[in-house]
């Protein structure tokens, strides 16, 4: 599989939360009908970095079609990263891999998910709350119970009495019955 021809590009959906056309990079090792896995990248920055959105997709397709394997890799923005890519944000990621399944061979059964940072703690979130939409996750350098997120200088995350039922419900450590069913799935 040639390597030299994988361009990836910026495309637009239209967001059902406000109507605006929302972006996300796209790049797929061929455009064949054969269903490929679609690998889905969420961290933080991509608003910031739209051109560096789509080097990021062109570099994971081609480290696939280096291997000989096909995939098509997608970097959806979650709305910017105060989203955490939750609300607004995990509407984002689900609509963005909807719209890449409307115009690529996807197959259903082999969408990942993965994330750095932020994008990790989100990579949990969203195998924690969506098992049936992700058949694998790589979350690196990102919390799965919000009691363990970090503030630089080792204090944790503020929180009042009233955020607690807000963070658990959030936290991917609390829904490990999902996570086991994703795990033995």
């Amino acid at each position: 599989m040639s390597t030299s021809k994988l361009t990836g590009r910026l495309e637009y959906f239209r967001s059902g939360i406000d109507g605006t056309e929302a972006p996300c990079a796209v790049c797929a090792t061929d455009t064949t009908d054969e269903p490929k896995p679609l690998i889905v990248e969420v961290s933080p920055g991509a608003m910031k970095d739209l051109p560096g959105c789509v080097s990021q997709v062109e570099d994971m397709a081609r480290v696939a079609a280096d291997h000989g394997l096909s995939c098509v890799a997608l970097r959806a923005t979650g709305r910017g990263s105060g989203s955490v890519y939750q609300n607004y944000g995990e509407v984002d990621v689900l609509e963005a891999i909807e719209h890449v399944k409307a115009h690529y061979a996807i197959d259903d059964d082999r969408i990942s998910v993965t994330g750095a940072s932020m994008g990790g703690a989100a990579t949990w979130y969203l195998i924690s709350h969506y098992p049936d939409v992700f058949a694998a996750a790589a979350p690196y350098c990102g919390y799965c119970d919000y009691r363990l997120w970090e503030k630089p200088g080792g204090s944790t995350f503020h929180m009042h009495e009233w955020e607690e039922a807000s963070w658990r419900a959030r936290s991917a450590v609390f829904l490990i019955d999902n996570l086991a069913f994703w795990l033995s799935g």
